[in-house]
């Protein structure tokens, strides 16, 4: 009883209302409606930041390369060991390889090389750009390329034991533990540019290029490298002769006409982001559109490569990009120069004569 008698004596306590408050929260609320109608009744701006922009058609083709090569095979059979880069320049009396018929020296090579390579900092930078430069340049249309990018890295890879293999061989030479009838060390023919990937279009040449050409233009690889025994005559490298190369790429009727009139195109190599400006010639053949590029530079960036994707800079100019929502016209009216005046202070303008609701006019 005495917890009831308690809680009777809990006074309820009135609020003092506001007027001022409920003032504040009427004029914000009307503040409010206001900008909301005012959003639905005036012409909204966006702001955008224009930067100067390169404006130019889209001439992206993709073209076949021609070059100076051949594949060099090797005289006899036996288990091969290379001491030559992949990409590198080789001289007429460099050693690019070793064969072993009986397998001997190889395993001797091959246990040399057990011991743990040391990356330098110019082997990491090398990888680190090859990876880049992949990364890049991934497309999807062309998934090829990453069995390509494999390949470049397994090649990268083996040139870092190069240098210590060759050694070896120098000192297994000294030795005289080798037998000079089963072992036989190989030395480039000519100078050139080693690879070790063929794709079969070695002979291709501007003759050999017909429209089936690009049908498919995916780069096909195969290794050269082997780690089993070969056979004789088996291609062991493939030597680019000349640094010079061509690419030939079909055009569309409208690209074709477009090259025909201009003097010299830029083109960009899209895989190395490099613009350069190649000799351009133009032909028909079997009712196709095409164009021949003649190069002096990046053929080494595009050995292992068949196929080029190019972009053709045609009526390209330079300006202001805008997106296509800005306003870009104005009403404005044009005045003969016979009511061009003069003021008293000698500066020209028009006098501008303004009518009132009335229909007074006045100045």
């Amino acid at each position: 009883m005495a917890s009831a008698k308690k809680r009777r004596k809990v006074v309820k306590m009135k609020r003092k209302q506001s007027f001022f408050t409920g003032a504040l929260l009427i004029l914000f609320s009307l503040y409010i409606l206001a900008l909301t109608i005012q959003s639905f009744t005036r012409d909204h701006i966006s702001i955008y930041e224009v930067t100067e922009k390169k404006i130019a058609d889209d001439n992206t083709v993709r073209g076949v390369i021609l070059r100076e090569e051949k594949l060099v095979n090797s005289e006899q059979a036996g288990y091969v060991n290379y001491y030559i880069g992949d990409g590198s320049k080789v001289g007429k009396k460099t050693t690019v390889y070793s064969i072993d018929q009986t397998g001997s020296v190889y395993d001797q090579l091959a246990a040399a090389e057990a011991d743990e390579l040391t990356l330098t900092k110019q082997n990491t930078n090398e990888i680190r750009s090859e990876i880049s430069a992949f990364r890049d340049a991934y497309n999807l249309s062309h998934f090829e390329e990453t069995y390509n990018f494999k390949y470049s890295i397994d090649n990268t890879i083996s040139e870092l034991a190069n240098e210590r293999m060759l050694d070896n061989l120098t000192t297994l030479l000294k030795e005289g533990n080798m037998d000079d009838t089963s072992f036989q060390v190989v030395k480039a023919g000519e100078s050139g540019i080693i690879s070790y990937t063929s794709d079969g279009m070695e002979d291709l040449d501007l003759n050999g290029v017909t429209a089936k050409t690009f049908d498919n233009t995916t780069d096909t690889l195969t290794q050269l490298r082997q780690t089993q025994a070969i056979d004789a005559g088996s291609p062991v490298y493939r030597l680019v002769t000349s640094e010079q190369w061509s690419v030939i790429a079909p055009l569309s009727v409208e690209q074709f006409k477009n090259i025909q009139q201009q003097d010299n195109c830029t083109v960009t190599l899209k895989k190395i982001d490099a613009r350069v400006s190649p000799d351009i010639t133009t032909f028909t053949m079997d009712g196709g559109y095409y164009a021949k590029m003649d190069l002096k530079k990046y053929m080494i960036q595009y050995i292992n490569n068949r196929y080029i994707d190019l972009e053709i800079e045609i009526n390209n100019d330079t300006g202001l990009k805008i997106p296509k929502t800005a306003k870009v016209k104005k009403t404005f009216y044009k005045v003969d120069s016979r009511y061009v005046t003069k003021t008293r202070e000698g500066t020209e303008g028009l006098v501008v004569v303004e009518y009132k609701a009335d229909g007074s006019a006045g100045f």
